[in-house]
């Protein structure tokens, strides 16, 4: 879901000059968190950068090649803001700029993301998160996931990445419920679970057994599988 949104943004930026190809590359800007939940602080813009690595046709620039980028521009640790990853994007050559936002909207959060081609400056912000009644909500889902586990908190987020399984009406061969299997793997391996862990990291490589072998999410879920048996 939001790779298939951010793509139609990056289509939009480039509609009118050279197209985008696996053969560019993106930057990936830091999040603004307006929400006031600090689980979202630092959550986001990895979470987002697993989703995309999920297509063959989008290449992001490694934070290797970020931080030596900001070392040359005198301005190591600098936190990426949506102006220093503009400037990392045109020092690198890469043809885009992703800047995101999430914002609470009542009960539920806008993820609003900002796609700006690095050589002409055009750019279209789509919104991720009210359009789709049953996904949005989902995305939260992973995304809290994603965050409790980052933060050391195995077992509260494979309760939200199961949240996400046990959802009626989801597609099960749907982006965000293969991300699911695969957060929930990672959870229950870091709780030794095993068994557990072993079951959700096969329903992930089932659903995604027609994809690009060299797809990198895929490569290291299939590294970390091998691992637990």
């Amino acid at each position: 879901m939001l790779v298939a949104l951010l793509a139609g943004a990056l289509y939009w930026a480039f509609h009118r000059s050279p197209k985008l190809t696996d053969k560019d590359t993106i930057v990936l800007a830091d999040f603004t968190n307006t929400t006031g939940d600090p689980v979202f602080d630092d959550s986001l813009k990895p979470a987002l950068a697993v989703s995309l690595q999920q297509s063959p046709f989008l290449s992001l620039l490694s934070d290797q090649q970020v931080q030596q980028t900001l070392h040359l521009m005198g301005r190591p640790s600098t936190p990426l803001n949506r102006d220093v990853a503009s400037e990392v994007c045109q020092r690198n050559g890469a043809k885009a700029m992703l800047a995101g936002t999430i914002t609470a909207v009542g009960s539920q959060y806008l993820i609003s993301v900002d796609a700006v081609n690095c050589v002409t400056g055009a750019s279209q912000g789509h919104e991720l998160g009210l359009p789709e009644p049953l996904v949005a909500p989902l995305s939260v889902l992973y995304l809290r996931g994603y965050a409790l586990l980052k933060g050391g908190q195995a077992k509260e987020a494979a309760a939200e990445f199961q949240r996400i399984l046990d959802r009626p009406g989801i597609v099960l061969n749907s982006p965000i419920a293969s991300l699911a299997h695969l957060g929930l793997g990672r959870a229950l391996a870091a709780s030794s679970n095993s068994a557990g862990s072993r079951t959700a990291y096969q329903h992930f490589l089932a659903l995604r057994k027609d994809a690009g072998p060299d797809i990198p999410i895929l490569k290291q879920a299939k590294a970390e599988y091998a691992k637990l048996q």
